[in-house]
């Protein structure tokens, strides 16, 4: 996917012009329990799209050939996709332990929030996934 930046009539001309900044809270982005992934598609694609760009800006990278270009920001993509997809399932685990002990977490003084943090960053830790 390529943006043209210097298109104002390109719908994603404000995300990729440069006084722009994704803001988008991926704390908030799904409702719990319903394993949806935490990002919209194309606002990763957006956030691929912006990562390259500043690879090329940068000079970390050359990328004259428009078609390596959309591979990488194709690669990036999916390598998103596959963390928030690793990190949708640690979740689902989560949720999963807690039902079973879900008569005990009503009855004490404990947050399910809290639980369920405590929880993920422990089986993270266990299985070497960064969060």
């Amino acid at each position: 996917m390529s943006v043209p930046v210097e298109n104002p009539s390109h719908p994603l001309f404000r995300l990729s012009h440069p006084a722009s900044r994704i803001a988008y809270n991926i704390r908030d982005s799904p409702i719990e329990g319903t394993g949806a992934m935490r990002l919209p598609p194309k606002l990763i694609e957006i956030i691929a799209f912006r990562v390259v760009q500043r690879l090329v800006e940068t000079g970390a990278i050359v990328c004259r050939d428009p078609n390596v270009r959309d591979q990488l920001e194709a690669a990036i993509e999916r390598a998103l996709t596959e963390e928030f997809k690793l990190e949708d399932q640690l979740d689902e685990e989560v949720r999963r332990i807690l039902a079973q002990y879900a008569d005990q977490i009503d009855r004490s003084q404990v947050e399910y929030h809290e639980l369920f943090r405590k929880i993920k960053q422990r089986l993270a830790k266990e299985r070497g996934i960064v969060l």
